[in-house]
């Protein structure tokens, strides 16, 4: 899976996090401390699911609520 995509030379990788487990461990190493292209897991990169309230997330952070 993240070969396929590496062997296509993008500038940017984006990978769902639900297929984590799939993937060996020394292949998503690699993938996470390479330069390029630019890797990022993301949690739901598919926009399955509702997104957070970033700005109520952040607020709360800061104590500024």
């Amino acid at each position: 899976m993240l070969r396929q995509a590496f062997s296509e030379r993008p500038d940017c990788v984006l990978f769902d996090g639900t297929l984590v487990d799939y993937v060996p461990v020394a292949e998503l190493e690699h993938a996470l401390l390479g330069l390029a292209p630019l890797f990022a897991i993301v949690a739901d990169v598919r926009a399955r699911g509702t997104p957070p309230n970033l700005a109520r997330l952040v607020r709360n952070a800061l104590g500024i609520d």
